[in-house]
């Protein structure tokens, strides 16, 4: 049976405090090609939702679509000081050698892309597999989905 290169699969799995969410969209592609758009702090846990793919669809490009809301106690915050010393330095720079006016706020600092993340590891073993556990299963169902969608 010929199938169908275009499909949409989407899944939700859910915590007590956490919620998974993962969309897949595939189009016509010679070869397996699949972007995976995660949060940072998830980052490791790309993997698993990679091998599910490669292991149930052998061609298409995925785009694939991850939200994890997780609501837990103790959330650490990590800084990067280097980046934001790099970036006032440059800001002041840009002060001096042209008419801008303002000055640098913690506001600004905050906003700036990579400056401050959130750390996953303070994420205990029991949290680690109940997150992957989550991405697992809703991806599974997505994948199901999709393939669905594929047939008809």
């Amino acid at each position: 049976m010929i199938y169908s290169m275009t499909g949409f699969g989407s899944a939700r799995a859910e915590a007590s405090n956490l919620a998974v969410l993962i969309e897949v969209k595939s189009v016509n592609h010679r070869y397996l090609d699949v972007h995976i758009k995660i949060p940072g702090e998830y980052q490791n846990f790309e993997n698993i939702i990679r091998q599910k793919l490669s292991a149930a669809l052998k061609r298409g490009r995925l785009d694939v679509f991850v939200r994890i809301d997780y609501k837990r106690e103790n959330i650490k915050l990590d800084v990067n000081h280097e980046l934001i010393r790099a970036y006032v330095d440059m800001l002041s720079g840009l002060k001096s050698a042209y008419p801008v006016q303002g000055d640098v706020t913690i506001e600004m600092i905050t906003r700036l892309p990579g400056l401050v993340t959130i750390s996953t590891s303070d994420l205990s073993s029991d949290e680690q597999a109940l997150i992957g556990k989550k991405i697992n299963e809703a991806t599974a169902v997505a994948i199901a989905q999709l393939k669905q969608m594929r047939i008809n």
